[in-house]
């Protein structure tokens, strides 16, 4: 017991150093410092396979993380800590002086992050500031400041003061890089960069090193003696020199596709059959198509194609005057509600049948005949409570059926009047409520008990008798009094019942593959996702036009490019916090977050799933962490009912932000099947990319090209077989030598033009050239945008663009700023300092609630009171208060224990010298009228301390003198055993006797 509380300390120092993050402090390592919101996360997860999370807020890092990358075929260590604020070392927090701690100790190269759009909440020259403060965190190590969201604010388009403060670095020989973490411009270079320099730098200390001396001195370089003055030349074998030879004599060259590319230019025509081991009269015949052993061609003619195309006419007429429409069955409100009612009773009969059968499973004992009757399970108020709360209307059942029940007065009158024997039994149930209450003989466990609390002691004693035997014994409870096998037949069946329902509910567990490839579908419920699963898929999913029909993880399966194809459709997300998810949407959250799978988001560009697009927008900026390093498309569907063409303003700029950041939009329709194939194969193809690109960094890539060998065939004879050319090939060849202009190349114009040389890319195309350099129209929603343009448009424009910077400059669209006059002020810091004190209070309570220290014993002095009004008057003075005039204050009285003390003293005039101690005291928990055996003797506290370290020394001697376990150690044991050494000696070992 007394090792417990230590054990419980040393595991919670387990799993502390379980969170700590894993640094090597010799390896290869870059450190990400800077400001709160920065990027530095960012660039971390883009350089390595961390998975740290990003807001747009200020401390989203409360740790130090690290990740590893590759450079080099070298492994690398990169650690992004905490945001560091512009404040003197000791006002530091323990979040900020980890990266403090980090830049101290660690031996790495720094990159110094700078936000240059100023979106962190700093400006540059604060930014500046910071690393001017830090600035000797960096002595002897290689430093880079890298200037980061160049995609919101270029580097030339700095104000002068910006790149003023940026300067500083070029003085000093810092290397200053840019980037944006969000395009991944510049992220590559960074990193390459960076580590570059951190090469340099520990190559060069070790060559400063007194180590370079010795392992230079044990380097020997071998070089090989001449045997003698004769030349031997490289061993060519002889078929080399031959095609040598053979290649010199030939007149001409065989050229390659490429060459011919290069001379006919754009009268070149790829062919195929050329090569074809085939006649020529027969080389460029069409191939027959056949289809059930019968050729395609013998059974087409020229009106079959017009029939064809007048029957879709026909089909298409059909489908816009709605023929094959379903008519929608509209259900009434009353209907709904018989529909709920009826589903609630079919639930509840389910519900019922489960916890009878569990009853009936029960292997608890019977109820003695002696024991007292179990009350009534049922009653027509608890049934009438329960048909309320399905919904059903019970008024006016006062005088129903199921409130009366049938008498039982009649049969025990009968039965008591046919016999007189024992009649004080028949006299105790005939004063009794009812039969099933009345006891005439009390049972064995209530016999000779005086009162209800001689019952309760008695029980209480019971008790501890029953635990100490079922502890001692190894029994599963009092009522065990099984005797048996090792393995008993009729005690196994509740456990195989219980084993074929858990293989019941795992069987009907959705299969999914987490390594294979995977598309998952997410969004708002009723957006879509089972009708696209169905479409591309051979799952047949329920679909209906209400939210939440989905409500598990549903699979399919589909091929795309010889490959097989694993779709989740996931169930419908809504828009709140995650703690206030239930079971079935933290399925699809799961989903995202454990299945490394291509995400496509749905989005109801109709708004009929009962949410704007702009709630689904915002949906997908609260999950947008569980998309990271995953390939993400956007599917606006029901564009059939709501083209994109047809989108309002607002819709479009919602629908804005997924081109930003760089996230394909697509658009479908699974009722008519529009660009349902085309999302399929984009997201295919886009999953096929990312695997590749994810497979080609690992490092088994450079294993497996270890292992490829290229196989070159040996020569099987001498005999010449020269290349086959056709004859149409060297007749085309002699025509291009005899001609005697060559085709002039844009490059070779270029060079004759020189700089009056213009790419001229119209010449080519195959128009008639009185129109080939017409200028093209631009349409837009049908009309030509040159007939609305004219002379007076452009000055128009300017004109409005210069009202425009008039009104910036006047201060029109400026945001007034609210004045806080100082009474405001100081009421909000009052208000601050007593919340801070009621979390202090707070605080304090619950420690001392969760403390297992003893409780004090009576002997024990009070212990002084903790509050009091002086104490209040202080501190409400501290937090600013004026307490003058509060002399007579409510908080100053407190109520008198006079009456109840006189009370008690006048019901008993024994130990009148222990009345007057109490009489004299303040109150009756401070008196003392006999002092405890440690305390007797003692005259004061110090002599008390030093009598407490004499009787410790003393006890300590014994302890260690007799070889006791402790102070309270009584065994005195023996060296002869006797429950070892009686009894008859058995056959077998002796070694213990």
């Amino acid at each position: 017991k007394r090792q417990a509380p230590n054990l419980v300390y040393l595991e919670q120092v387990r799993q502390h150093l379980s969170r700590l993050p894993s640094i090597d402090p010799y390896t290869r390592t870059l450190i990400l410092c800077g400001f709160p919101n920065v990027g530095k996360s960012s660039f971390l997860n883009k350089i390595t396979r961390a998975d740290v999370e990003v807001h747009s807020y200020a401390f989203t890092t409360k740790s130090l993380y690290v990740g590893h990358t590759d450079y080099k075929y070298l492994r690398w260590q990169v650690v992004d800590t905490p945001g560091v604020l512009d404040h003197p070392l000791e006002e530091r927090n323990v979040i900020e002086m980890q990266a403090v701690t980090a830049l101290a100790h660690l031996r790495a190269a720094i990159l110094y992050f700078i936000d240059v759009s100023e979106q962190c909440g700093h400006s540059i020259a604060e930014q500046v500031k910071l690393y001017e403060s830090i600035k000797p965190l960096f002595t002897n190590k290689p430093l880079l400041v890298v200037c980061n969201k160049v995609d919101v604010t270029p580097m030339d388009q700095l104000s002068e003061a910006n790149r003023e403060a940026l300067s500083i670095f070029e003085k000093n020989n810092v290397p200053l890089l840019s980037m944006s973490a969000v395009t991944d411009e510049g992220v590559m270079e960074v990193k390459q960069q960076a580590c570059d320099t951190l090469l340099a730098y520990r190559i060069e200390n070790k060559i400063q090193a007194k180590k370079v001396d010795s392992i230079l001195n044990r380097l020997h370089v071998a070089l090989p003696k001449t045997r003698d003055e004769k030349v031997r030349p490289p061993c060519i074998p002889e078929m080399v020199l031959q095609k040598q030879r053979l290649a010199e004599l030939q007149e001409f060259k065989k050229k390659l596709e490429k060459n011919l590319e290069d001379e006919l230019g754009d009268d070149y025509i790829l062919d195929l059959k050329k090569n074809y081991d085939l006649p020529d009269d027969i080389k460029y015949d069409v191939i027959p198509e056949f289809w059930n052993g019968r050729n395609i061609a013998d059974f087409i003619h020229a009106e079959l194609l017009q029939k064809v195309e007048d029957l879709e006419k026909e089909e298409a007429l059909r489908e816009e005057a709605g023929y094959y429409a379903v008519p929608k069955i509209e259900i009434d409100e009353t209907l709904q509600e018989i529909k709920e009612l009826a589903q609630k009773i079919r639930d509840r009969k389910i519900i019922n049948r489960n916890e009878s059968r569990i009853s009936r499973q029960s292997s608890k004992p019977t109820t003695p005949r002696t024991a007292p009757a179990r009350a009534r399970g049922r009653s027509a108020t608890d049934f009438r409570n329960r048909m309320e709360d399905l919904g059903v209307d019970m008024e006016g059942t006062d005088e129903a059926h199921f409130t009366k029940t049938r008498g039982r007065a009649r049969s025990l009158t009968r039965s008591q009047s046919r016999t007189n024997v024992k009649k004080p039994r028949l006299g105790s149930m005939q004063r009794s409520v009812s039969t099933s209450r009345s006891q005439s003989r009390l049972p064995r466990n209530q016999s000779g008990v005086r009162d209800s609390s001689m019952q309760l002691k008695l029980k209480q004693v019971a008790h501890k008798a029953i635990a100490k035997k079922v502890k001692k014994q190894g029994l599963k409870g009092e009522a065990d009094r099984f005797i048996g096998t090792k393995r008993p037949k009729h005690l196994q069946a509740p456990n195989l019942v219980y084993l074929e329902q858990v293989r019941q509910h795992l069987s009907r567990l959705p299969s999914i593959d987490p390594y294979t490839r995977t598309l998952i579908l997410c969004g708002f419920p009723n957006v879509g996702k089972s009708s696209f699963l169905n479409k591309i898929t051979r799952a047949d999913v329920e679909v209906h036009s209400y939210a939440f029909t989905t409500k598990s993880l549903y699979v399919g399966h589909t091929d795309y490019k010889y490959l097989r194809w694993q779709v989740v459709d996931t169930p419908g997300v809504l828009d709140h916090p995650l703690e206030e998810r239930n079971v079935i949407e933290m399925q699809a959250v799961t989903a995202l977050a454990h299945l490394r799978a291509a995400i496509l988001y749905f989005i109801d560009v109709s708004e009929q799933c009962g949410h704007s697009i702009a709630e689904q927008v915002k949906l997908y900026e609260s999950i947008k962490p569980l998309f990271t390093n995953k390939p993400l498309l956007v599917v606006c569907n029901k564009v059939d009912v709501t083209p994109m063409d047809q989108l309002s303003e607002a819709n479009r700029e919602a629908l804005s932000i997924f081109e930003k950041n760089n996230v394909p939009l697509l658009s479908m329709s699974a009722v008519t099947d529009e660009g349902v194939m085309e999302v399929k194969q984009q997201a295919c193809d886009t999953l096929l990319a990312y695997r590749i690109e994810n497979k080609i960094q690992a490092k088994k890539v450079d294993s497996i090209l270890n292992r490829l060998h290229v196989a070159l065939p040996k020569t099987r004879d001498e005999k010449v077989r020269p290349p086959c050319i056709p004859e149409m090939v060297l007749q085309k060849q002699r025509l291009a030598e005899l001609q005697e202009f060559k085709k002039k190349l844009e490059k070779n114009l270029e060079d004759e033009l020189g700089d009056d040389y213009i790419l001229d890319l119209k010449k080519n195309y195959d128009l008639p050239d009185d129109i080939k350099y017409d200028v093209i129209p631009e349409f837009w929603n049908g009309r030509n945008i040159a007939d609305f343009i004219h002379a007076e448009l452009l000055q128009k424009v300017e004109d409005l663009e210069k009202e425009e910077a008039l009104r910036e400059e006047a201060g029109y669209y400026a945001v007034p700023k609210i004045e806080i006059d100082e009474t405001l002020r100081e009421i909000k810091e009052l208000a601050q300092k007593i919340r801070d004190r009621k979390i202090i209070n707070r605080n304090e309570s619950r420690i001392s609630r969760q403390s297992s220290k003893p409780t004090t014993p009576r002997t024990a002095p009070a212990r002084a009171r903790g509050r009091s009004a002086t104490d209040f008057r202080n501190r409400m003075e501290d937090l600013g208060v004026d307490m003058e005039g509060t002399d007579e204050a409510h908080f100053t009285k407190t109520r008198g224990r006079a009456r109840s003390l006189t009370r008690s003293q006048s019901r008993t005039n024994a130990k009148k010298p222990r009345l007057g101690s109490m009489q004299r005291s303040v109150s009756t928990s401070r008196s003392q009228s006999r002092l405890p055996r440690n305390q007797s003797g003692v005259r004061d506290s110090s002599m008390q301390l030093k009598l407490k370290q004499v009787a410790h020394k003393a006890i300590a001697k014994k302890v260690k003198k007799q070889g006791l376990k402790g102070e309270a150690d009584r065994f005195i044991g023996t060296k002869r055993p006797k429950h070892l050494y009686a009894g008859k000696r058995g056959i077998g070992k002796t070694e213990r006797r």
